[in-house]
């Protein structure tokens, strides 16, 4: 009887000591120290606030690189007004790439003053580029019945190809413009003798 209450006396501590640490412990599992991770609930708010950030993040590179493309396509848009704008005033004024007037351009057509210009951009130097003005300026020369300061010959239809030539010369030997006055005076007095001979009116 003494042996059994003995051994009462010494069971209930440690079923009492046990007792309060299963209380204790944490609801990961018994014993004291860190149990498994415990299982968080999601927010559902915070995930629907986070989709919303990553969307507007995304509609604003969106529309960063809309507007970039409309500034670019605007630029080449203006690049190019600026282009036909210079070209449709360089042909206005019948200028070389270079600005420089092209002889007789009021002579040629548009196409021409283009062709002309292109034939310009494609010479290798500047001996083969005098090269092409002088024949240009030849041309037109008999085109439009001009002189070398690019005035019309006077009763220019009247002569021929030789005589309007040998004209320019003569005006190009000329030592000063008095000179080439007093030639240019002289043509004058022997066109009007033919057209009179011709029966033909000359405007002054």
């Amino acid at each position: 009887m003494k042996i059994g209450r003995a051994l009462l006396l010494t069971t209930l501590p440690v079923a009492f000591t046990l007792a309060i640490e299963a209380t204790a412990a944490p609801a990961g599992g018994p014993g004291p120290g860190p149990g498994p991770a415990t299982d968080v609930t999601r927010d559902p708010q915070m995930d629907r606030d986070r989709m919303m950030d990553r969307d507007r993040m995304m509609d604003r590179d969106r529309t960063m690189d809309r507007d970039r493309m409309t500034d670019r396509d605007q630029t080449m848009d203006r690049d190019r007004d600026q282009d036909r704008d210079r070209d449709r005033d360089r042909d206005r004024i019948h200028t070389d790439d270079d600005g420089n007037p092209i002889f007789g351009g009021s002579y040629m057509t548009e196409q021409e003053r283009e062709q002309y210009r292109q034939q310009l951009r494609s010479v290798r130097n500047e001996q083969e580029r005098e090269q092409l003005r002088a024949e240009h300026r030849t041309r037109m020369q008999e085109r439009a019945q001009l002189d070398d300061q690019g005035m019309p010959i006077f009763g220019g239809q009247l002569m021929t190809e030789q005589e309007r030539s040998r004209y320019r010369e003569q005006l190009r030997n000329a030592q000063n413009e008095q000179e080439r006055e007093r030639v240019r005076a002289e043509h004058r007095e022997q066109i009007r003798t033919r057209a009179i001979e011709q029966g033909v009116e000359i405007p002054e």
